[in-house]
Protein backbone atom coordinates (compact mmCIF):
# COMPACT_ATOMS: atom_id res chain seq x y z
CA UNK A 1 0.00 0.00 0.00
CA UNK A 2 2.89 2.40 0.84
CA UNK A 3 4.35 1.59 -1.93
CA UNK A 4 0.75 2.33 -4.43
CA UNK A 5 0.66 5.60 -2.72
CA UNK A 6 4.02 7.13 -3.42
CA UNK A 7 2.67 5.51 -6.96
CA UNK A 8 -0.38 8.24 -6.79
CA UNK A 9 1.76 10.83 -5.82
CA UNK A 10 4.89 10.13 -8.62
CA UNK A 11 1.64 9.87 -11.35
CA UNK A 12 -1.41 11.93 -9.62
CA UNK A 13 -4.91 10.48 -11.33
CA UNK A 14 -6.65 12.36 -14.45
CA UNK A 15 -9.06 13.97 -12.06
CA UNK A 16 -6.66 15.38 -10.18
CA UNK A 17 -4.43 16.32 -13.17
CA UNK A 18 -7.88 18.18 -14.66
CA UNK A 19 -8.12 19.80 -11.53
CA UNK A 20 -5.34 20.86 -10.59
CA UNK A 21 -4.58 22.11 -14.34
CA UNK A 22 -7.59 24.31 -14.72
CA UNK A 23 -8.41 25.75 -11.17
CA UNK A 24 -4.49 26.17 -10.18
CA UNK A 25 -3.05 29.63 -9.65
CA UNK A 26 0.36 28.50 -9.45
CA UNK A 27 2.73 27.66 -12.15
CA UNK A 28 0.39 27.25 -15.17
CA UNK A 29 1.65 27.94 -18.52
CA UNK A 30 -1.64 29.07 -19.55
CA UNK A 31 -1.15 31.79 -16.79
CA UNK A 32 1.75 33.09 -18.11
CA UNK A 33 0.75 33.26 -21.29
CA UNK A 34 -1.96 34.99 -20.55
CA UNK A 35 -0.86 36.65 -17.50
CA UNK A 36 2.48 38.46 -19.79
CA UNK A 37 -0.52 39.94 -21.86
CA UNK A 38 -3.75 40.56 -19.85
CA UNK A 39 -1.95 41.18 -16.36
CA UNK A 40 -3.19 39.66 -13.21
CA UNK A 41 -7.00 38.58 -12.90
CA UNK A 42 -10.01 39.52 -10.79
CA UNK A 43 -12.93 37.33 -10.03
CA UNK A 44 -16.54 39.15 -10.83
CA UNK A 45 -18.19 36.65 -8.31
CA UNK A 46 -16.52 34.31 -5.85
CA UNK A 47 -16.54 30.93 -6.89
CA UNK A 48 -17.66 31.29 -10.20
CA UNK A 49 -14.77 30.96 -12.44
CA UNK A 50 -15.56 34.04 -14.41
CA UNK A 51 -12.05 36.22 -14.65
CA UNK A 52 -11.45 39.28 -15.92
CA UNK A 53 -8.00 41.36 -16.71
CA UNK A 54 -7.44 44.64 -15.29
CA UNK A 55 -6.85 46.44 -18.80
CA UNK A 56 -10.47 44.91 -19.60
CA UNK A 57 -11.72 46.40 -16.55
CA UNK A 58 -10.10 49.60 -17.34
CA UNK A 59 -11.33 49.55 -20.80
CA UNK A 60 -14.94 49.20 -19.35
CA UNK A 61 -14.78 52.14 -16.58
CA UNK A 62 -13.21 53.93 -19.02
CA UNK A 63 -16.42 53.89 -21.24
CA UNK A 64 -19.03 53.91 -18.61
CA UNK A 65 -17.01 57.54 -17.83
CA UNK A 66 -17.20 58.75 -20.86
CA UNK A 67 -20.74 57.73 -21.89
CA UNK A 68 -21.85 59.53 -18.41
CA UNK A 69 -19.29 62.36 -19.76
CA UNK A 70 -21.05 62.78 -23.21
CA UNK A 71 -25.00 62.90 -21.33
CA UNK A 72 -23.77 65.09 -19.24
CA UNK A 73 -22.42 67.11 -21.66
CA UNK A 74 -25.57 66.78 -23.96
CA UNK A 75 -27.99 67.66 -21.22
CA UNK A 76 -26.00 71.19 -20.62
CA UNK A 77 -25.92 71.65 -24.12
CA UNK A 78 -29.93 71.20 -24.34
CA UNK A 79 -30.51 73.62 -21.38
CA UNK A 80 -28.22 76.57 -22.29
CA UNK A 81 -30.16 76.44 -25.85
CA UNK A 82 -33.64 76.73 -24.27
CA UNK A 83 -32.47 79.28 -22.17
CA UNK A 84 -31.18 81.05 -25.30
CA UNK A 85 -34.70 80.52 -27.35
CA UNK A 86 -36.50 81.61 -23.97
CA UNK A 87 -34.64 84.89 -24.30
CA UNK A 88 -35.20 85.42 -27.82
CA UNK A 89 -38.89 84.56 -27.60
CA UNK A 90 -38.88 87.10 -24.49
CA UNK A 91 -37.37 89.73 -26.21
CA UNK A 92 -40.64 89.71 -28.77
CA UNK A 93 -42.86 89.63 -26.52
CA UNK A 94 -41.40 91.62 -23.58
CA UNK A 95 -44.28 93.92 -23.89
CA UNK A 96 -46.36 91.57 -21.72
CA UNK A 97 -43.24 89.98 -19.86
CA UNK A 98 -44.76 89.62 -16.01
CA UNK A 99 -41.85 91.38 -14.99
CA UNK A 100 -43.31 94.71 -16.56
CA UNK A 101 -46.06 96.73 -14.06
CA UNK A 102 -49.35 95.23 -14.58
CA UNK A 103 -50.55 98.68 -14.09
CA UNK A 104 -49.19 100.05 -16.73
CA UNK A 105 -50.60 97.24 -19.39
CA UNK A 106 -53.92 97.92 -17.37
CA UNK A 107 -53.43 101.34 -18.39
CA UNK A 108 -52.35 100.75 -22.21
CA UNK A 109 -55.33 98.43 -22.21
CA UNK A 110 -57.95 101.27 -20.98
CA UNK A 111 -55.91 103.84 -23.18
CA UNK A 112 -56.58 101.78 -26.83
CA UNK A 113 -60.44 101.33 -25.47
CA UNK A 114 -60.44 104.96 -25.43
CA UNK A 115 -61.79 105.08 -21.35
CA UNK A 116 -59.09 107.48 -20.63
CA UNK A 117 -59.46 111.12 -21.22
CA UNK A 118 -55.66 111.37 -19.85
CA UNK A 119 -53.34 112.88 -22.65
CA UNK A 120 -49.80 111.85 -21.00
CA UNK A 121 -48.86 108.44 -20.05
CA UNK A 122 -47.70 108.00 -16.56
CA UNK A 123 -44.39 108.76 -15.91
CA UNK A 124 -43.56 104.89 -14.09
CA UNK A 125 -44.98 103.96 -17.73
CA UNK A 126 -42.27 105.37 -19.92
CA UNK A 127 -39.76 103.04 -20.00
CA UNK A 128 -42.55 100.10 -20.41
CA UNK A 129 -44.43 102.00 -23.24
CA UNK A 130 -40.78 102.85 -24.82
CA UNK A 131 -40.06 99.29 -25.09
CA UNK A 132 -43.01 98.36 -26.55
CA UNK A 133 -42.87 100.70 -29.14
CA UNK A 134 -39.06 99.73 -29.97
CA UNK A 135 -39.69 96.03 -29.68
CA UNK A 136 -41.24 94.10 -32.31
CA UNK A 137 -44.58 94.45 -30.80
CA UNK A 138 -45.91 97.53 -31.76
CA UNK A 139 -45.25 96.93 -35.74
CA UNK A 140 -46.69 93.76 -35.57
CA UNK A 141 -49.96 95.23 -34.04
CA UNK A 142 -50.01 97.57 -37.10
CA UNK A 143 -49.34 95.02 -39.58
CA UNK A 144 -52.39 93.01 -38.01
CA UNK A 145 -54.60 95.99 -38.30
CA UNK A 146 -53.89 97.09 -41.68
CA UNK A 147 -53.58 93.43 -42.67
CA UNK A 148 -57.20 93.54 -41.64
CA UNK A 149 -58.20 96.71 -43.83
CA UNK A 150 -56.62 94.95 -46.60
CA UNK A 151 -58.45 91.99 -46.74
CA UNK A 152 -61.37 94.35 -46.27
CA UNK A 153 -61.30 96.68 -48.83
CA UNK A 154 -60.26 93.71 -51.48
CA UNK A 155 -63.84 92.39 -50.46
CA UNK A 156 -65.60 94.78 -51.91
CA UNK A 157 -66.28 94.86 -55.86
CA UNK A 158 -67.87 97.97 -58.11
CA UNK A 159 -68.05 98.90 -61.49
CA UNK A 160 -67.23 102.28 -61.19
CA UNK A 161 -63.95 102.56 -58.53
CA UNK A 162 -62.62 106.50 -59.08
CA UNK A 163 -64.41 107.66 -56.40
CA UNK A 164 -64.40 104.62 -53.42
CA UNK A 165 -61.80 106.54 -51.40
CA UNK A 166 -59.74 105.59 -48.26
CA UNK A 167 -59.37 108.67 -45.17
CA UNK A 168 -56.25 108.15 -43.62
CA UNK A 169 -54.76 110.08 -40.25
CA UNK A 170 -51.20 111.51 -40.55
CA UNK A 171 -49.29 111.30 -37.76
CA UNK A 172 -48.78 107.77 -36.33
CA UNK A 173 -51.11 106.51 -38.82
CA UNK A 174 -48.98 107.07 -41.85
CA UNK A 175 -46.18 108.68 -40.42
CA UNK A 176 -44.32 107.90 -37.74
CA UNK A 177 -43.27 110.31 -35.07
CA UNK A 178 -42.29 107.16 -32.39
CA UNK A 179 -39.66 105.36 -35.26
CA UNK A 180 -37.91 109.06 -36.55
CA UNK A 181 -36.32 109.15 -32.69
CA UNK A 182 -36.34 106.80 -29.98
CA UNK A 183 -35.61 109.90 -27.68
CA UNK A 184 -39.21 111.01 -28.81
CA UNK A 185 -41.52 108.60 -26.18
CA UNK A 186 -40.04 111.24 -23.30
CA UNK A 187 -41.23 113.68 -25.55
CA UNK A 188 -44.92 112.45 -25.90
CA UNK A 189 -45.07 112.36 -22.17
CA UNK A 190 -46.43 115.67 -22.29
CA UNK A 191 -47.38 115.56 -26.00
CA UNK A 192 -47.45 118.78 -27.49
CA UNK A 193 -48.61 118.43 -31.41
CA UNK A 194 -48.06 121.55 -32.85
CA UNK A 195 -44.20 121.14 -31.81
CA UNK A 196 -44.63 117.77 -33.94
CA UNK A 197 -46.38 119.57 -36.84
CA UNK A 198 -43.76 122.62 -37.32
CA UNK A 199 -40.87 120.25 -37.16
CA UNK A 200 -39.42 120.09 -41.14
CA UNK A 201 -37.07 116.58 -40.28
CA UNK A 202 -38.13 114.07 -42.07
CA UNK A 203 -40.68 111.08 -40.55
CA UNK A 204 -40.32 107.58 -40.91
CA UNK A 205 -43.36 105.99 -43.12
CA UNK A 206 -45.23 103.13 -41.34
CA UNK A 207 -43.87 100.55 -43.63
CA UNK A 208 -46.84 98.88 -43.95
CA UNK A 209 -49.78 101.62 -44.27
CA UNK A 210 -47.12 102.73 -47.34
CA UNK A 211 -47.57 99.47 -48.85
CA UNK A 212 -51.29 99.25 -48.66
CA UNK A 213 -51.14 103.03 -49.50
CA UNK A 214 -49.48 102.08 -52.76
CA UNK A 215 -51.10 99.31 -53.80
CA UNK A 216 -54.65 101.03 -52.90
CA UNK A 217 -53.21 103.80 -55.32
CA UNK A 218 -52.08 101.93 -57.91
CA UNK A 219 -55.67 100.50 -58.21
CA UNK A 220 -57.19 103.76 -58.96
CA UNK A 221 -58.63 104.34 -55.12
CA UNK A 222 -58.98 107.94 -54.01
CA UNK A 223 -56.67 108.46 -51.45
CA UNK A 224 -57.66 111.15 -49.37
CA UNK A 225 -55.42 112.62 -46.26
CA UNK A 226 -57.24 114.29 -43.34
CA UNK A 227 -54.94 115.71 -40.15
CA UNK A 228 -55.37 117.90 -37.30
CA UNK A 229 -52.63 119.43 -38.44
CA UNK A 230 -52.92 123.07 -38.58
CA UNK A 231 -53.22 124.65 -42.44
CA UNK A 232 -49.83 126.83 -41.64
CA UNK A 233 -48.13 123.23 -41.99
CA UNK A 234 -49.19 122.25 -45.18
CA UNK A 235 -46.19 122.52 -46.80
CA UNK A 236 -43.98 120.66 -44.13
CA UNK A 237 -46.75 117.87 -44.04
CA UNK A 238 -46.48 117.89 -48.05
CA UNK A 239 -42.45 117.44 -47.99
CA UNK A 240 -43.17 114.39 -45.12
CA UNK A 241 -45.52 112.55 -46.96
CA UNK A 242 -43.78 112.73 -50.63
CA UNK A 243 -40.18 111.95 -48.77
CA UNK A 244 -41.57 109.09 -47.26
CA UNK A 245 -43.12 107.37 -50.16
CA UNK A 246 -47.05 108.80 -50.43
CA UNK A 247 -47.39 110.23 -53.94
CA UNK A 248 -50.75 110.39 -56.03
CA UNK A 249 -53.12 111.56 -53.31
CA UNK A 250 -56.08 113.00 -54.05
CA UNK A 251 -56.41 116.15 -51.15
CA UNK A 252 -54.43 116.64 -48.03
CA UNK A 253 -56.85 118.37 -45.46
CA UNK A 254 -55.66 120.37 -42.70
CA UNK A 255 -57.66 121.98 -39.99
CA UNK A 256 -58.13 125.81 -40.37
CA UNK A 257 -57.56 128.83 -38.08
CA UNK A 258 -61.68 128.88 -38.47
CA UNK A 259 -61.88 124.96 -37.83
CA UNK A 260 -59.30 125.38 -34.49
CA UNK A 261 -61.57 125.79 -31.67
CA UNK A 262 -63.21 122.22 -32.81
CA UNK A 263 -62.52 119.29 -30.84
CA UNK A 264 -60.57 116.80 -33.56
CA UNK A 265 -63.50 114.40 -33.16
CA UNK A 266 -66.02 117.20 -34.60
CA UNK A 267 -63.77 118.72 -36.65
CA UNK A 268 -62.63 115.66 -38.76
CA UNK A 269 -66.80 113.86 -38.50
CA UNK A 270 -67.81 117.63 -40.33
CA UNK A 271 -64.80 117.08 -43.37
CA UNK A 272 -65.67 113.39 -43.68
CA UNK A 273 -69.40 114.69 -44.26
CA UNK A 274 -68.12 117.22 -47.24
CA UNK A 275 -66.30 114.42 -48.77
CA UNK A 276 -69.57 112.57 -49.32
CA UNK A 277 -71.18 115.64 -50.70
CA UNK A 278 -68.47 116.36 -53.04
CA UNK A 279 -69.20 112.30 -54.34
CA UNK A 280 -66.34 110.54 -52.67
CA UNK A 281 -67.75 106.82 -51.31
CA UNK A 282 -65.90 106.81 -47.96
CA UNK A 283 -65.04 102.99 -47.75
CA UNK A 284 -62.63 103.07 -44.97
CA UNK A 285 -61.11 105.59 -42.51
CA UNK A 286 -57.69 104.82 -40.35
CA UNK A 287 -56.26 106.55 -37.84
CA UNK A 288 -54.63 105.72 -34.24
CA UNK A 289 -56.77 107.83 -32.15
CA UNK A 290 -60.89 107.15 -31.53
CA UNK A 291 -60.87 110.61 -32.52
CA UNK A 292 -60.06 110.20 -36.01
CA UNK A 293 -62.81 107.58 -36.11
CA UNK A 294 -65.79 108.36 -34.10
CA UNK A 295 -68.30 110.97 -34.80
CA UNK A 296 -71.33 111.10 -36.85
CA UNK A 297 -71.46 108.16 -39.02
CA UNK A 298 -69.74 107.91 -42.42
CA UNK A 299 -71.77 105.86 -44.86
CA UNK A 300 -70.92 102.28 -45.48
CA UNK A 301 -67.17 102.91 -43.83
CA UNK A 302 -65.40 101.25 -42.01
CA UNK A 303 -63.15 102.21 -39.33
CA UNK A 304 -59.56 100.78 -38.34
CA UNK A 305 -57.68 101.78 -35.07
CA UNK A 306 -53.81 101.61 -35.20
CA UNK A 307 -52.08 101.26 -31.45
CA UNK A 308 -51.25 103.68 -29.87
CA UNK A 309 -50.46 103.99 -26.60
CA UNK A 310 -48.66 106.92 -25.85
CA UNK A 311 -50.70 109.81 -26.05
CA UNK A 312 -54.33 110.64 -26.71
CA UNK A 313 -56.69 113.31 -28.56
CA UNK A 314 -59.65 114.89 -28.06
Amino acid sequence: MASRDREDEAYPSENNLSTHSLLSREGSGYESLYGSFFGSYFSLTDGSGIYISSLALTIILSAMVFVAIALVTIVITLSVMLSACEKKHNSSLNFINPRFDSYCLSYQLNMELNNLQDLAIPSKCVSQFSNYIYGEQYLKDSEAVISSTRDYLKGLVADNIWNFTVVLDIDETTLSNFLSSRESIETYVDFISAATWTDESELTPLVPMLNLYLELSAANWSMIFLSERPASAWNVTSRNLLAAGYRGWEQLILRSEDEAGMTVEEYKSRKRAQLEEEGYQIKAVIGDQWSDLTGSATSAARMFKLPNPVYHIM
